[in-house]
């Protein structure tokens, strides 16, 4: 039984969405996760989205810098 795995790319998918439906739109995207799809997506809001996802790749000038599990706490940036 040959099974296509499910792959969603996603740029700045909650950028125009207020709260509700970014809420939506997460929950939907922790379902599809959970049954098995890989979602990768670029976004500013990483604090939005850090409580659902498991990696974070940290780009800079177009190259990956770091990868990173999400539970990893974020230095606070200096004064």
């Amino acid at each position: 039984d040959a099974r296509l795995e499910q792959v969603a790319l996603l740029d700045e998918p909650a950028l125009s969405l207020d709260p509700d439906w970014r809420e939506v739109l997460m929950e939907c995207l922790q379902e599809r996760a959970d049954a098995g799809a890989t979602i990768l997506l670029a976004t500013h809001l990483l604090e939005v989205w850090r409580p659902i996802v498991d990696q974070v790749l940290r780009c800079e000038e177009g190259q990956i810098r770091t990868v990173e599990d999400a539970s990893t706490p974020v230095p606070e940036p200096a004064p």
